[in-house]
């Protein structure tokens, strides 16, 4: 079900880096993009594309 050899550690940090890079620059791409990335819906796609990512790493 899950490909061999993924150091947990790694995974645990990958998974943190794509949540927090969303977190820590909501701000400066909401102004950029002109999109209010903390909507739900901002939200709830990007929680679905991290989740999709982390998936696909992870599958044998």
């Amino acid at each position: 079900l899950f490909h061999r050899g993924i150091d947990p550690v790694s995974l645990h940090m990958s998974i943190s880096a794509l949540c927090f890079f969303n977190v820590a620059n909501r701000a400066t791409f909401s102004t950029i993009f002109k999109r209010d990335m903390a909507s739900p819906r901002a939200l709830a796609a990007r929680r679905a594309e991290v989740v999709d990512i982390i998936a696909r790493y992870v599958a044998a």
